[in-house]
Parts: structure tokens; C-alpha cells; sequence
């Protein structure tokens, strides 16, 4: 199992295309997630919906890029699925198409038992709109109400310093001001009757935003 998943995020991040950037409109936009399997693109799962939302113009600040993902349970009974931040990749590209580091390494992939999150930080957890005191790290799988939804905030305060050559680099800088490309994607995986489900590779369209302009 847990080599399918590797494979997955593997193939998830290889294929993530890099783009360039185009103008937008100051507004807030909510992308549904696709999936994806080789060259076929596919709405998710029949009971669980993903959306990103992210503000298109956001201000500079020393927490860094704001987003949130949002889980829908479209079904009619309760359901449980695997955290879905131990399964999160994204790129960050500049106006010339040029990648701005961000050096992540998903939980499922680490080899260390005190992971911590340190691409982003959970800013805010929100069950069915009630915020939640969650320690995102120490939660293995994500509960939805039928009907419900959970949405979790995120803050990506620094980027990779120096010229993004040495993936390794421990150099950490906040990110300039600019016209940027945000993409994210992730693996969405149901426990259904105590049983894993198919694990499902979630990418979604490239959402540009302005950054302290």
C-alpha cells in the first residue's frame, strides 16, 4: 500500500507542468480538484469533493502566502479519510515560469517518527465552520459529517534561499513581491468499513495571484 502511494506522489509531482503567469482580477476563487489518471482528467471521488481557495491579490506579510482546503462530504453518511497534509505537494513558480523553492517532504515519505510540518503552517482548522484545536501532525485520518465540511488554512511563510540549484539548501527567505502560479495537488484516500480505498491523485489547474503589489 504504502509503495502505491509513494508511486502516486511520485508520478503527481512529475507531472505537474510548468507554466507561465497571466494578469488576473482581484478576487477569491475557489477551484474544484480533478483527478487524474495518465492523460485522463476526471472529477474526484463521488463522496468527497476538494477546493482550494486562495485570494488572488494578497498583501505582504511575515506569515507569507495564505490558502485553505476545503473538504466537502457529498455523501449521506459519515466518513473517514487519511490527513490529507501527509499527502501535499505544490509549486510555487514565478512570472517567467522559473519554480520558487519550496522544500517539502510528505509525512508517508519521511523516515523520522517527530515529523513536523515545515513548508507551511496550519493556521486555522474549521469543522462544518466551527474552528477546531487540531495538532494536524499528531491526526492520522480526517472525520466528515455527512453533508459536512472540513476546511484547513495554511501559511507559507518562507521560500528556499539562493538560486533554487541545491534542493538541500537550509537557506530560508520570505518570498518578494511579484506575480505568481500556485499549483497544489494530493492524495485523497477513504477508509471505508475499516478497509483503505483506492488511493486517488488530486491535481488541480494552476491559480495565479499577485503578491504585495
Amino acid at each position: 500500500m504504502k509503495k502505491i502511494i509513494v508511486n502516486i506522489i511520485q508520478a503527481a509531482l512529475f507531472l505537474f507542468p510548468i507554466i507561465g503567469v497571466t494578469g488576473a482580477k482581484a478576487q477569491h476563487k475557489e477551484v474544484q480538484l480533478t483527478k487524474f489518471d495518465k492523460n485522463q482528467v476526471t472529477v474526484t471521488s463521488e463522496n468527497v469533493k476538494v477546493f482550494l481557495n486562495i485570494d488572488t491579490v494578497q498583501p505582504l506579510s511575515d506569515q507569507g502566502i495564505k490558502f485553505s482546503i476545503k473538504l466537502k462530504n457529498l455523501s449521506n453518511d459519515d466518513i473517514k479519510i487519511y490527513n490529507v497534509l501527509d499527502l501535499l505537494g505544490f509549486y510555487l513558480m514565478d512570472e517567467s515560469g522559473k519554480i520558487v523553492g519550496i522544500p517539502h517532504v510528505s509525512k508517508f515519505l519521511s523516515n523520522t517518527n517527530s515529523y513536523k510540518y515545515e513548508a507551511f503552517i496550519v493556521e486555522q482548522i474549521r469543522d462544518n465552520g466551527k474552528r477546531e484545536n487540531l495538532k494536524m501532525e499528531n491526526e492520522k485520518f480526517i472525520d466528515i459529517k455527512n453533508g459536512g465540511t472540513f476546511e484547513i488554512t495554511l501559511r507559507i511563510p518562507k521560500i528556499q534561499g539562493g538560486d533554487g540549484t541545491n534542493f538541500y539548501s537550509k537557506s530560508r527567505v520570505s518570498l518578494p513581491k511579484g506575480k505568481y502560479s500556485f499549483k497544489l495537488g494530493l492524495t485523497l484516500i477513504e477508509m471505508k468499513n475499516g478497509v483503505n480505498g483506492s488511493p486517488e491523485s488530486l491535481d488541480l489547474p494552476p491559480v495565479t495571484f499577485s503578491y504585495g503589489n
